[in-house]
């Protein structure tokens, strides 16, 4: 049995966590120049 030490967790629910944010920061930065784009 794998056992999943408590400090682990933390850092893969972390490193989850900052992919999540870099996604929605990058989605939004796509959205923003398609909307740029589009106004052109």
């Amino acid at each position: 049995m794998i056992q999943i030490t408590e400090s682990h967790f933390h850092f893969q629910a972390s490193l989850v966590f900052s992919l999540a944010e870099n996604f929605n920061h990058n989605k939004k930065a796509l959205i923003g120049m398609g909307l740029r784009a589009r106004d052109d």
